[in-house]
């Protein structure tokens, strides 16, 4: 459970498809990164917004943020980051009414990479562009959009199979599985199976 002593860690407003309050309660999971440590708050009411505290903040405070209505199934999940003072107002969207979504064609599935860039000295770099990079022995090819890191230096690149399906079709050998990646200040890299890449930051 969340210590509800302390000072705001974030703010969460959750609203409909109409972009109006959700009402009811909603159960919040915030799951950190690298650690797996878990904080749950059940029932909270989501008719007006919700102020967040006992979390770590930055630059440990990335948490993968579940929001789940306690009245259907339909949970919203994304990444936030616990700002090192103060607090944000993140907006959450849950729309209760949509149906579930068939499973993507083939070759179209998501990826993400994500971390945190540190200098030699371990201090967080924000404003950085960071870069994911598909490499195997015939070559390497980018990964989804370059990215720019927050103020606790943390980034995430998004993007799919088909950003390395090319070289697949070419080089039928290659192992099409992507891993996570680790970092080591300002660069990283990730591998899974055979293949295998680097995340750059400059």
């Amino acid at each position: 459970m969340a210590n509800i002593n302390g000072d705001i860690c974030i703010r969460l407003r959750i609203l409909n498809s109409q972009r109006q309050p959700l009402g009811g309660t909603v159960d919040l999971e915030f799951k950190r990164q690298n650690t797996g440590t878990t904080v749950t708050i059940k029932g909270a009411a989501a008719a007006k917004d919700i102020e967040v505290r006992g979390l770590q903040r930055a630059p440990q405070g990335l948490y993968q943020l579940t929001v789940t209505p306690t009245d259907v199934f339909k949970p919203v999940s994304q990444f936030v980051n616990i700002p090192a003072r103060g607090f944000h107002t993140l907006e959450i969207v849950v729309d209760k009414s949509s149906m579930q979504k068939p499973a993507p064609p083939a070759g179209t599935e998501s990826y993400r990479v994500f971390g945190t860039v540190r200098d030699q000295f371990e201090i967080v770099m924000a404003g950085v562009t960071v870069k994911a990079v598909d490499k195997d022995i015939r070559g390497e090819q980018p990964l989804g959009n370059p990215t720019t890191t927050d103020a606790s230096g943390a980034y995430q690149i998004a993007y799919s199979a088909k950003d390395f399906a090319d070289t697949d079709l070419r080089f039928s050998g290659a192992t099409r599985a992507i891993g996570r990646g680790w970092h080591s200040r300002c660069c990283g890299r990730y591998r899974s199976g055979k293949r295998g890449g680097y995340i750059a930051a400059n």
